[in-house]
């Protein structure tokens, strides 16, 4: 009967307060809240209201996007975008334009704005030859040479 008791009481759960081997208090502790996701709709001028995208619909506001402005990079055409990279371009500080400008695959990349080393070719700065992507002394330079607005300007 007492080897019952030991092989029944193995199997239970300990009892809050209850001491282990190691003397420590067993506590038991709810699991953690689920984490909520709080979203809101912003009003814009032109826009017009999406479906949620929960399936239930429940407890979030329509999600709204700008009819005027489509999602490019959905259309299959890379955006556009100027690298701003003051002294730094080719180096070990530049890093982020020079990966944008070897391998980009989302940024079609227009010119690249650096003072020290403008009126010479990204790719021949880079070292890996000439890829007309020009490089700039200014903003106003840049863009002149661009010939559209870029959709981005990276810093």
């Amino acid at each position: 009967m007492v080897m019952d008791r030991a092989i029944a009481a193995k199997d239970q759960p300990p009892r809050p307060g209850a001491r282990g081997r190691s003397g420590r208090y067993h506590i038991s502790l709810p699991p953690p809240p689920a984490p909520r996701v709080v979203r809101r709709a912003v009003e814009a001028p032109g826009a017009t209201a999406l479906a949620s995208p929960r399936p239930d619909g429940a407890g979030h506001p329509p999600f709204l996007r700008t009819a005027r402005s489509p999602d490019r990079a959905r259309l299959g055409r890379r955006q556009s975008a100027i690298i701003y990279s003051e002294a730094n371009f080719g180096g070990a500080d530049g890093k982020t334009a020079n990966g944008l400008v070897r391998h980009s695959e989302r940024y079609e990349i227009l010119a690249v704005i650096d003072s020290e080393k403008a009126g010479l070719d990204a790719g021949e700065v880079l070292g890996d030859g000439p890829n007309a992507i020009p490089i700039r002394r200014d903003v106003a330079e840049a863009l002149a040479c661009a010939g559209c607005t870029p959709d981005y300007f990276i810093i």
